[in-house]
């Protein structure tokens, strides 16, 4: 396995995604649902927390506290709305208040 791909848990069963392919996880309770450039689905059995703890070190940043997102694939901010769009889906993305700095800071350096 390379340093670009990584395993998730999908019930009993290991997958291995490409972090590249990866556009946006979100919280499902104790699951969550990762969204590819594909526009395929998974339900991985893992939590927001242990995703985050294998895609930060990658270029992804965690807007909100569902939300996981890849920093290299935002198609637009709407900085006054606190909500971004991401390449391959029309569903925002809300960017919580004491985030907004810190995202700015990130994809306008």
């Amino acid at each position: 396995m390379n340093k670009n791909t990584i395993s998730i848990k999908v019930g009993r069963d290991l997958i291995f995604l490409d972090i590249n392919s990866i556009v946006f996880v979100k919280a499902e309770n104790i699951y969550t649902s990762i969204y590819t450039t594909k526009s395929i689905s998974i339900l991985a059995s893992q939590t927001l927390s242990e995703m985050e703890e294998k895609l930060i070190a990658s270029n992804f940043f965690k807007p909100h506290r569902s939300y996981l997102i890849n920093l290299n694939l935002i198609r637009k901010y709407l900085k006054s709305d606190g909500v971004l769009f991401l390449f391959d889906y029309e569903l925002p993305v809300p960017v919580s208040r004491n985030k907004k700095q810190d995202l700015q800071n990130l994809i306008l350096k």
